[in-house]
This record gives C-alpha cells, structure tokens and sequence, in this order.
C-alpha cells in the first residue's frame, strides 16, 4: 500500500510531469515548424524574398502571379512513414482573399535556394532557384499532374494541406525530401480585375503561433503477414480446381472466352484482439509484378461465408470457383461476399517501369468499425474482384504475389495496422516512509512502449535522465523507485515512443 507524503517529507515532494513534448517521439500529435521558405514573383523576376514576413500565393488581373516556395522540417523527414498516421502542411493567411480559388500543393522537381532577400538575390527568385541557376520553367520546377488541394478553416485561419499518401510514394517522397514544395493558387482564367491572393505568414512571421509548420499525429504500425490466401477460376475445366499452392493470387477478366479470376484471403487472427477504437489505419499491402490493370479498378469485399485455402491438391482440398472448400458450394459460383461494403484499391507508383509493378493497398479500418463488415472480415476473410465489365480485346488482370512465393517477406502480402498513440498521464504521485517514489501512470497502451525519465530541476538546460523503459500490461500500472540519494526533489515525465 501507498502512503501519501507526510507534512515533514515535504522537502521531498515530487514534482510530475506526464507527456511533455521534448522530443518527436513524446506525443500523439506534434507540429513541427517549417523554417525555410519563400516566395516567387513574376512581377519581380530577379528578386528574392527570402527575408518577407509573408509567403504571397496570388493571380493578378496583369497575369503577374507569386508562388510560394518551402522545404518540409528535418524532423519529419526523419520520422519511420510507417509511423505517420497523418501529415498535413499549415500555413496561417490572417485574411482569406482567394475568391474561391484553390491553393495547391506540388513536389519541386530540383532545390531552391530560400535567401535572405538581398540584392542581388541570394536566393530563389521567379527565374532561378539559387539567385544565379535558372530554373527550366520561369516560376519553378514542379510535376503539374502531382498536387493536394489545401482547404481552409475559418476558425484558426489556417490552410492544410494532407501530404500523408506522399511519405508513401518513393520518387514523390524523395522530391519533397530533397527539393521541398510549392504553392499555386489558380493562376487561369487570369481575373477581369483584383488580385485573388492568401499572403501567408512566413517562418519570420512576427507571431510564433500563426508561422507555417507541418502538423504530425503519429501511430504506432505493426506489420502481419497474410499467410492463407488462393484464388478461384471460372474458365471451362478450371472451375472445379483449387490455387492455394500458386505463388499468385490472381484477379483477370478475358476477353476472349468472359472467364473471370477472383482472389481470396483470410486476415492474420491477431487483428481480433485489437480494439477497433485504437486503430487509426489497417492497410492490406499487396504486390503485382507486372500490373496490367489498366484503368481498371480491383475492389476488396468482405467475404459472407468462410473458405479453406487449400494446398492445390486434386480432386480439391480447397476453394475454387464452384465451392467454398472443395466440396459444399459457393451460393453463387465465384464465391459469396457482401457488396455493401466496397473498398477500392489505391494503386501505388510504378516502381520499375520495364517491369510495370507496383503495390496496392486498401483500407480496412472504416470496416472494423462497422459491427457486420469487422465479422465477415475476421470470420470469413476477403475477396478481390477487378472490374468485371468484359474488354473489347485482352486480359485486363492482376496476378498479386501470393504467400506461397518464395520471394522476399516485403513482396509477400500484408496487413500494417498503424495503432493510436495515448497520451500517457501519472495520475496520482506518493512518498512511503523509506523514501520510494511511487507513481499511478494511466491512458497507456499494451501495444506501446513507455519511457520514464527524471530530472532533479527544471530549466532550459536541464537534462532528463532514461530511468527505464516499460511496456504497460494494461491501461494503467504503478510504478516505484527510491529517490536519488541527495535529491531534494525530482522531476518525472512519461513518454509514449510509437
């Protein structure tokens, strides 16, 4: 049993301090400023701004334009993106002026240099991106089919911008990486008359609260490997066969003869014991060697009865077009799933172009949140359908890497569940007689490790000290040290490390 600190113990108070945001690690949610940036004017093409208070996205009535220029914080390049639930830029305008024109956001396609403003320029400028080396179009180098639309909110005035997906991609994540950002508002059709503008506050904003940063709420991602999973096959003398030793899981439409492949899969059973109110993201990850898609889409579905993979065996041991396991029949042929819960695939960058491959992933977590589809996925499994509208000519078809391939884990298929992180509190604090802190830490997580540190005071310069590292058993614990010999007092924080 605790006992709380006796009046001639107080000299040995301990001062807590649950959660404080010291390091990019400590927090659900952090901002992290953006500290280089600038803008371009045509009006002023030799001129630098690097030194403005503002970051001025405009259109005039002259066709002049200004565009903003930013390169994202160091610290958000250096976090896992797998631990990123969501990024989103924040640039405060203290007077929307838009018109209703949209801002977007592009990745630059080369660096620029943000200045300090001086003549000549030191830095970027509408024809140059350093001051001296011209950019190959005059306004900056961006990919104009590669944007995120901003959206305004007018209570705090800031415009956001989610660059999530982004951290995702690699050749987008390296150009925003490497080069930074710009930021256009509609530049056509040129106004009759005014300046539709959003003069946004620059990082040498005089107030600290509206400068530019990028919002971060990160989770905690747990990678699980989907292990049964095959494929069924409605062409004559293939419908009676099962695919669950192929190293694909295919999904096709023939034009030639109208027959249909559609892939199936069971979830990993760990995704049961998560609650669904800790789950911020749950993505199945597969991959497609050759992808000829085209622009079709391939859509998941929760699956309404249960199937058995099966090992490829014959007569089959498993699912194939007619059956559910080899024996008892599907109710429709080419198995029975719940059409009211559709979940599109996104289909990732092409990662080499002689290959054509690439990733697909669909999110699972609005479905676990939804008592009927979370049961159909978890009992049952899922089904992979590609549009089955039936081609004028060939084979618009994805064979996805099955978990019988032998190749690397990474290329296997997947589910990355991404886990809120809480925000840890010490709840009560008290002295025993022999001189032991004990501490009541609770809004904690089985999932996420936790990080206890102390300091004897605090100030600017004051150092923290790991005492240990724990993984709660629960939502709270207790937990207890002796206090430093020759401390008069100590500080205490808890950290949530996704």
């Amino acid at each position: 049993m605790m006992k709380k600190t006796r009046p001639q113990n107080l000299r040995w108070l301990i001062a807590l301090l649950a959660s404080l945001l010291i390091t990019h690690a400590s927090l659900a949610a952090i901002n992290l400023p953006i500290v280089a940036d600038t803008y371009l004017d045509s009006a002023a093409p030799a001129q630098n701004f690097g030194g403005s208070s503002s970051v001025k996205v405009l259109i005039s009535s002259d066709g002049s334009a200004c565009r903003g220029l930013f390169r994202l914080p160091d610290e958000l390049i250096a976090l896992d993106h797998e631990k990123i639930a969501q990024a989103n830029v924040c640039f405060f305008v203290f007077k929307n002026q838009t018109a209703g024109r949209t801002i977007r956001l592009f990745p630059l396609l080369r660096p620029f240099a943000p200045g300090t403003g001086q003549d000549p320029a030191d830095g970027a400028t509408w024809e140059t991106c350093d001051g001296i080396t011209t950019w190959a179009t005059p306004g900056g180098d961006f990919d104009t089919n590669v944007f995120v639309t901003g959206h305004f909110n007018p209570d705090d005035k800031f415009y956001r911008w989610d660059i999530t997906e982004w951290l995702t991609h690699p050749t987008i994540r390296s150009n925003l990486v490497t080069h930074g950002a710009l930021l256009q508002i509609e530049e056509t059709p040129i106004p009759e008359n005014g300046t539709p503008r959003a003069p946004f506050t620059s990082s040498r904003g005089a107030l600290a609260e509206q400068r530019p940063y990028v919002a971060v709420t990160l989770a905690a991602p747990q990678t699980l490997p989907i292990t049964n999973d095959t494929y069924m096959d409605s062409r004559a003398g293939s419908e009676d066969k099962n695919f669950g030793s192929d190293r694909v899981i295919k999904t096709v439409i023939n034009a030639s003869d109208g027959s249909i492949c559609r892939g199936l899969f069971q979830l990993p059973p760990e995704l049961a014991t998560y609650d669904p109110a800790e789950i911020l993201s749950a993505k199945v990850w597969l991959y497609v060697w050759s992808d000829k898609t085209d622009e079709r889409d391939v859509t998941l579905y929760p699956l309404s009865r249960p199937f058995v993979p099966g090992t490829g065996q014959t007569p089959a041991n498993g699912a194939t077009w007619n059956t559910a396991d080899g024996t008892n029949a599907w109710a429709t042929p080419g198995g029975d799933f719940d059409t009211r819960y559709p979940v599109v695939g996104v289909k990732g960058e092409i990662l080499e172009m002689d290959k054509h491959d690439r990733f697909f992933t669909w999110e699972l977590a609005p479905l676990l949140t939804n008592e009927t589809a979370r049961a159909q996925l978890l009992n049952n499994g899922a089904l992979l359908q590609i549009d089955e509208t039936l081609p004028a000519s060939g084979m618009p078809r994805a064979p996805f890497t099955s978990a019988d391939d032998s190749c690397d884990a990474l290329y296997r298929p997947r589910l990355v569940v991404q886990f809120a992180v809480p925000t840890p509190q010490i709840q009560q604090m008290t002295m025993t007689e022999n001189q032991e802190v004990a501490l009541v830490i609770g809004e904690t997580s089985s999932r996420i490790p936790l990080r206890i540190e102390r300091t004897p005071e605090l100030s600017p310069t004051n150092e923290w000290t790991v005492v240990t590292n724990v993984t709660p058993g629960s939502a709270g614990f207790e937990w207890s040290e002796p206090l430093p010999p020759g401390w008069p007092q100590a500080f205490y924080r808890v950290i949530a490390e996704p």
